[in-house]
């Protein structure tokens, strides 16, 4: 599995058994200075336990470049990753045809899912940016401990009028490891669209886990048919319009997801 962001702190004690190779973009220092992929990464070695990382570090601070994020992508897709985590997004909506997006649907296309944080620009619409704005990305916004759509959760639909994201999952106040450099302690809480993409990530290791002739496509389609609906606060409804642009598919449900893949592949072997 591969995560692209700002690096990992591999001297947390928790990555201490997981399988995770490092390097950077930008030079030889793969540490992490914001903090944000160490977390995303704890995130991921907690659900997947099993499977083996490799962290592409694309940038120093909150922001980077658009090229670098794609150089990532394409190194991670030679290496022979099978999903992609990208906890990243443009501050601006798109249709989908803008560089990032591209080498998204390219991956999926080539037999890489890519899951992609919808962003954190709610509860305005059309506030999904790159590369959560592809077609085949599994794109994430966030809930909720009560299943309810957060303000925040970033809304569709694309500007070519797709619905975006696809599927919602837990994304505040979870609880994530820090990097060093941070000075905060080994832990803390962390509430984006960026820690919930991971959820979602880790899920669809798992599901290729299980079944590992899995296409990019059937995975988003069983991980999308499995979801289960999510509230979204009266508020959010007015200001938003239809609902189903802030919820997708709804929230994951990783049970029904396997379930659904397993339906899959009992009828191809009756028939």
């Amino acid at each position: 599995m591969g995560i692209i962001g700002t690096g990992i702190d591999l001297t947390h004690p928790d990555f201490r058994k997981s399988s995770i190779n490092a390097f950077s973009l930008l030079g030889k220092d793969t540490r992490d200075p914001v903090g944000h992929e160490t977390a995303v990464a704890w995130l991921l070695t907690r659900i997947a336990p099993g499977a083996d990382f490799i962290v592409v570090k694309d940038r120093n601070s909150s922001f980077g470049f658009m090229s670098l994020l794609i150089d990532a992508c394409e190194h991670l897709r030679q290496l022979g990753v099978q999903v992609i985590n990208i906890s990243s997004t443009t501050l601006e909506p798109t249709d989908g045809t803008d560089p990032a997006s591209s080498e998204a649907n390219y991956l999926a296309e080539h037999g890489v899912t890519v899951v992609a944080a919808a962003g954190n620009g709610g509860p305005r619409l059309q506030t999904v940016g790159a590369p959560g704005a592809a077609e085949l990305a599994v794109t994430v916004g966030k809930v909720n401990s009560r299943d309810i759509v957060a303000d925040k959760s970033a809304r569709g639909p694309t500007l070519d009028g797709r619905l975006k994201p696809d599927c919602l999952a837990p994304g505040v106040s979870i609880a994530a490891a820090m990097s060093a450099s941070l000075n905060q302690g080994l832990y803390g809480l962390v509430s984006c669209t960026s820690i919930a993409a991971p959820h979602v990530a880790g899920l669809a290791v798992l599901l290729k886990e299980a079944y590992p002739d899995t296409t990019p496509d059937q995975l988003k389609r069983a991980i999308m048919e499995s979801c289960d609906p999510v509230k979204v606060p009266y508020l959010n409804r007015f200001r938003s319009g239809n609902s189903k642009w802030a919820t997708g598919s709804g929230r994951v449900n990783a049970l029904h997801a396997y379930e659904k893949l397993r339906e899959v592949g009992e009828s191809k072997n009756s028939s």
